[in-house]
């Protein structure tokens, strides 16, 4: 029903008006009546009509100047008809010059009332119309802009975009909303996905009424793509008045299950600074889609049996397999044509269909490297493979950064094999040596070598007799005796140089490895 505000100085006029026409049948509502120019402005700020009829003399304040003040002061876009007992062409073309919509002489017939309110309907379609093209336009200047930073490729203008719609965000994250049952997902037809996903997205934006830009749909970065998110930012959490952020979000969790009446899952990317590395908050929750269950030890069996039934054949599993030996043997030529044929394939498929593929992909590189060396860190290879996962897995460039992550990945198993565990000891002794001013740590030193940081402090004590941190330690006062010796620097000056900020731990430090202050063996060995 359209809404419509009635305005006249004479009641009966008000009151005729109302009963002229059957107001619902042709579609309108009466919300106010009003005897003034006042009356009628309080009324236009309650109810916000659709359509005012109003008197165009009416003491006070006339139907004319009660229309410019509303234009003026942006009270309301409603259309305007002005009524009047007299037939005077100069008050009509002031009214439309005004921007009324039309001009009724009293008394009013019903058939020319009518034939307002149709013309009326009609104007209103075509607003409305021009609304949701513009609100499309507007939606997909914003995703265009939104995919370029969560691809990590955007510009100042993308940017800038962004921000006109989000405003300053600060702690993001990056928040995929699914369905928590993935075979019941996975088997739906492709219809249902889609409208299940399109309810699922109009749940999340009934939860964040006034946020509609926070909730993406199908923003696709791989072909046709079914997923539902959210961007989250502290600013969420400080409307909420008081609650933690985990709160928040499991409260919003259990409203858009309750919504939806099924169960939902958020996988929620790490905390970024802000809308600038909002790409590294999706790479980390594409890493947990793709390879969710490895760390719980899951098989390859439902990928390779029921689940790869659900590509129809359109991906040959073979070839997958086979481009998994290729990059055993680091075939390179072999390994850039096999990854261009498998982007033919995935190309046409859904996001979740090519999630799969590369799900038993990865799982299958992963077991290569363990097949190598049992005691590597299976968690750094996953982290390497991830960190590529999101660029390499984007469809666009037809395999291209996929075959160029396949090929550094058949280097590394082959490093792997010249070194196994012991070797690369030899290795991370050079990379000591030529970095010891920076913040070294074991953990840091398994992550680039892809062993497990506590089995690597097991090996690196038995290979040197002393611990991976004493070693560090040990090759800073090489360096540092080099310096005492050699050069005039002050003894805080050279505890920076080996990697000290602290110059009384540094001080303490040589005193316990070399007997005494650094001051004295400059002394005694000066001499």
């Amino acid at each position: 029903m359209l809404k419509v505000l009635l305005v006249d100085d004479e009641p009966y006029i008000l009151q005729g008006l109302s009963v002229l026409i059957d107001w619902g049948k042709e579609g309108f509502e009466i919300v106010g009546k009003a005897g003034s120019a006042r009356e009628a402005l309080e009324a236009m700020r309650r109810e916000q009509p659709d359509l005012v009829l109003a008197d165009i003399r009416m003491p006070q304040t006339s139907g004319l100047d009660f229309l410019e003040e509303v234009r003026r002061e942006g009270i309301s876009h409603a259309f305007f008809v002005m009524m009047s007992g007299y037939s005077d062409f100069e008050y009509a073309r002031t009214a439309l010059k005004c921007g009324c919509m039309d001009y009724l002489l009293k008394p009013i017939s019903c058939e020319e009332l009518v034939h307002v309110l149709g013309k009326v309907k009609v104007l209103k379609e075509e607003e409305k119309r021009r609304e949701r093209d513009d609100s499309l336009i507007t939606k997909e200047f914003f995703s265009r802009n939104m995919i370029a930073l969560i691809r990590g490729k955007y510009d100042e203008e993308n940017m800038e975009c962004v921000r006109q719609y989000l405003g300053e965000c600060h702690g993001c994250r990056y928040i995929c909303v699914e369905v928590n049952d993935g075979a019941m997902s996975a088997t739906l037809p492709r219809e249902e996905r889609r409208r299940l996903q399109k309810q699922l997205y109009q749940k999340c934006l009934n939860e964040l009424p006034g946020e509609e830009y926070r909730c993406i749909f199908d923003i696709s970065v791989q072909g046709e793509n079914h997923d539902v998110a959210i961007l989250y930012s502290e600013e969420l959490l400080r409307a909420a008045g008081g609650l933690t952020e985990q709160e928040y979000l499991g409260r919003l969790k259990e409203r858009i299950t309750r919504g939806m009446g099924f169960p939902v899952r958020l996988v929620a990317g790490s905390k970024v600074e802000g809308l600038e590395q909002i790409a590294d908050s999706v790479r980390t929750v594409r890493m947990a889609r793709l390879l969710r269950g490895l760390e719980s030890g899951e098989d390859l069996e439902g990928i390779e049996d029921g689940d790869w039934g659900l590509l129809e054949k359109q991906v040959d599993r073979e070839g997958v397999d086979e481009l998994v030996h290729m990059v055993k043997h680091n075939q390179k030529e072999d390994i850039a044509v096999a990854t261009e044929k498998l982007y033919g394939e995935l190309y046409s498929l859904e996001s979740h269909q090519v999630n799969m593929v590369f799900r038993y992909l990865f799982i299958k590189l992963l077991r290569l490297a363990t097949g190598v060396d049992e005691n590597i860190d299976q968690h750094e290879v996953l982290r390497f493979i991830s960190r590529c996962a999101f660029e390499q897995t984007d469809m666009e460039d037809g395999g291209k950064a996929m075959a160029r992550m396949l090929l550094d990945y058949g280097e590394y198993l082959m490093q792997l094999r010249r070194n196994q565990s012991q070797a690369v000891l030899g290795q991370i002794e050079s990379d000591m040596r030529a970095n010891f001013r920076e913040n070294l740590t074991l953990k840091d030193m398994g992550a680039k070598y892809f062993i497990n940081a506590a089995y690597l402090g097991q090996i690196f004590k038995k290979q040197y007799g002393e611990s991976f941190k004493d070693r560090l330690n040990r090759i800073r006062m090489e360096y540092a005796e080099e310096l005492l010796l050699h050069t005039d620097l002050k003894i805080y000056e050279i505890a920076e140089k080996v990697g000290y900020r602290d110059s009384d731990y540094f001080i303490n430090r040589f005193l316990a490895m070399e007997g005494c202050t650094p001051t004295k063996f400059r002394k005694q060995n000066r001499q």
